[in-house]
């Protein structure tokens, strides 16, 4: 079978990371391939929107069925604050 060539500029100072990749790549036509194949064939961001809103609906639906602790109980050790204010806001982000 024929090979078809691309060619294509990288920057020097916006692609460093990608140029270093490439020039460490033993076989730098099998990598290439690897890559794209594996973005071509993975998830797109509408397909990972769709999961994280899987993943928030559930937490949400256990927050409205868990049963909460008595009031007269310390708050038991686990999350720091502004962790849990973070999920909060990440949570209302995706409403």
């Amino acid at each position: 079978m024929a090979s078809v060539r691309y060619t294509f500029c990288l920057d020097p100072l916006e692609d460093t990371a990608t140029i270093r990749w490439l020039e460490s790549q033993p076989n730098l036509s099998a990598a290439v391939r690897q890559v794209l194949n594996a973005h071509v064939d993975g998830p797109t961001n509408a397909d990972l929107e769709a999961r994280l809103d899987e993943i928030l609906n559930a937490i949400q639906e256990a927050r409205l069925t868990a049963t909460p602790a008595p009031a007269s109980e310390e708050r038991p050790l686990g999350e720091p604050e502004e962790a849990v204010r973070g999920f909060g806001r990440m949570v209302e982000r995706f409403r």
